[in-house]
């Protein structure tokens, strides 16, 4: 053999070899990128399945106002009036086969159902039996009416003298078909399944075809896997949530053939341009074999700036041969619809995050709302059965729907703020005034000690309006803080600093404040920014939220926290300096 001809063999070997080497390395990453993103998405489908089911254990709370509207009624309630209430709150909400009134020895005083009703779903004296000995509500088990009609008991004990229970029968089919438009939310749907699994592991499922239920050892074995991610069991990807209130299981299945069903394809074309490119290359190796080092070489290079970068802009470059054009224009496509299903996957998350706004919106105003309707009833009641009593009641009642009216104006403000797009409007400020001024007309408690130390003498570029809500928020968080603390000490303090921003350091200021109250503990310190987070028992969690976002996003400061449970917190916020 000519020694050409050994050269351009030799040449052709090192030069396809990493070819398909580095393609499959490309391949395979992107195998596994596109696995997590297929992940993700199913984690987000069965996320917003749990809100439905959320969304469902809220109306049923909304249902138990009738036992708290008998528990808060000073007088006597007849059995007429119950009767009006069960049939009111029948009337106007579908969800329920039945709702009952039972007495101590759990015999139905009064009550209504629905005309789906039979009497092959009674009263379950176990439910109540439950709801009696532990005096608190009560979820009941899944059961069946007939074999498309899922149901479930709640008991609420009722503080009554003698005792008396709410008896809840309620429809799950209802919540199956909102959960059912998520698992047919696109066309490939066939093999998808989803459980909901009681604490019993009573279960309700979709899916195209009766499938057997999951048996105990699967249901324990799905109780013990990691909630909110996606994980491969078998032959199926498989995400296991729970719901609020008795915290069921939800589990969203789906065969991984039809899961990776598009990674399989991109595999089988990736492999067969490997192929098609390594033939070509062979055929053309005498008349090319001088042109095919530069090209594969860039080729290469393009391969690596991906893979290893994940730079998903680079774009391969056009070379002079074909075969090998293909590959590169077939990359560049397939990290263009990589780039574009990352897009998709946070323009979901969005739209996750706007819908868990909305609920918790229409949660939290309706509860304001239903206690200033009942109080202006019970004044409008009293002042008319007893024009010549005490105005102390009437002043109570008042006070409740001012308290209550300004909470919603909280969580209304609290939203809007989250949510707030305008760009900020910045001036020149001095930080220490500003300060002062939220200070002198924000009320502090009696017991409470302040305590300023102003040393800033740099200037800083803010939206006033937004920086004074900021300080407000940090200062009656330090507030409530020390609230059962009789040393409260609230320490305020300015100084002129430097700050990374960049690789540059720049002039900034620091503003701190310092509370001596109970502390933070580790696990809920790395979750105070998130947004919807609160240990509060009100509230939409999303004050501290807004604080980061104002001051890291809108203001490009930094914004830091540090606690020591039982000593106190303090809160750090770093601006830029104003440019002279």
């Amino acid at each position: 053999m000519k020694l050409f001809n050994k050269f351009l063999a030799a040449l052709l070997i090192s030069s396809i070899v990493p070819l398909v080497i580095y393609s499959i390395f490309l391949l395979v990453t992107t195998g596994n990128v596109l696995k997590s993103v297929v992940n993700e998405n199913n984690t987000h489908i069965a996320s917003n399945m749990v809100s439905e089911a959320n969304r469902f254990f809220m109306d049923i709370e909304r249902g138990l106002d009738i036992a708290r509207e008998i528990e808060r009624s000073k007088m006597k309630v007849s059995d007429a009036q119950k009767t009006a209430l069960l049939f009111a709150e029948m009337q106007k909400n579908s969800m329920y086969y039945a709702i009952y009134l039972l007495d101590e020895n759990f015999k139905i005083t009064s009550g209504v159902s629905s005309f789906d009703y039979t009497a092959s779903a009674g009263i379950n004296n176990d439910v109540a039996v439950k709801a009696r000995d532990f005096n608190k509500v009560n979820v009941g088990n899944i059961g069946y009416i007939a074999d498309d009609k899922p149901f479930v008991d709640i008991v609420y004990p009722i503080n009554t003298s003698p005792r008396e229970y709410l008896y809840l029968k309620v429809k799950m089919k209802s919540l199956m078909a909102r959960i059912d438009a998520y698992r047919k939310q696109n066309d490939s749907y066939t093999g998808k399944q989803v459980y909901i699994i009681d604490e019993s592991g009573a279960m309700s499922f979709l899916a195209d075809k009766h499938l057997p239920a999951l048996d105990a050892k699967k249901i324990e074995k799905l109780r013990y896997k990691e909630p909110d991610k996606a994980f491969v069991d078998g032959r199926m990807l498989t995400v296991v949530m729970k719901t609020m209130g008795p915290e069921w299981l939800l589990v969203f299945m789906e065969p991984t053939s039809e899961a990776y069903a598009e990674i399989s394809k991109m595999f089988i074309s990736a492999v067969a341009s490997i192929i098609l490119t390594t033939g070509a290359a062979f055929l053309f190796a005498t008349g090319l074999a001088q042109g095919l080092v530069k090209p594969i070489h860039a080729l290469v290079g393009g391969i690596d700036v991906v893979a290893k970068k994940g730079d998903l802009d680079y774009k391969l470059p056009h070379v002079d041969t074909a075969e090998l054009n293909q590959v590169s224009d077939a990359f560049n496509s397939m990290t263009d619809k990589l780039k574009e299903m990352q897009v998709a996957i946070k323009q979901g998350e969005r739209l996750s995050t706007i819908g868990q706004m909305s609920n918790i919106l229409g949660h939290e105003i309706r509860n304001p709302l239903a206690a200033m309707t009942n109080a202006i009833y019970l004044v409008r009641m009293e002042l008319s059965k007893f024009p010549g009593a005490s105005g102390l009641k009437v002043f109570k009642r008042i006070d409740i729907i001012e308290n209550e009216i300004n909470s919603t104006n909280k969580i209304i403000n609290d939203m809007l703020d989250f949510s707030r797009t305008r760009p900020p409007v910045l001036f020149k400020q001095d930080m220490d005034e500003v300060i002062k001024e939220i200070l002198e007309k924000t009320k502090m408690p009696d017991k409470l000690t302040l305590q300023q130390e102003y040393s800033a003498h740099s200037k800083v570029n803010i939206d006033v309006e937004e920086i004074k809500q900021v300080i407000r928020n940090l200062v009656n968080n330090a507030v409530d803080a020390m609230a059962e603390r009789p040393d409260a000490i609230l320490t305020i303090s300015t100084s002129d600093i430097t700050m990374r921003f960049g690789e540059a350091q720049i002039p900034a200021v620091l503003v701190e404040i310092a509370d001596t109250g109970t502390g933070i503990a580790p696990d809920i310190l790395k979750k105070i920014w998130e947004p919807f987070f609160s240990t509060k028992s009100k509230g939409t969690g999303l004050g501290l939220a807004v604080v980061k976002r104002i001051i890291e996003e809108r203001h490009k400061g930094l914004m830091d926290v540090q606690s020591i449970v039982g000593s106190g917190t303090t809160f750090s916020l770093r601006l830029p300096a104003a440019l002279d």
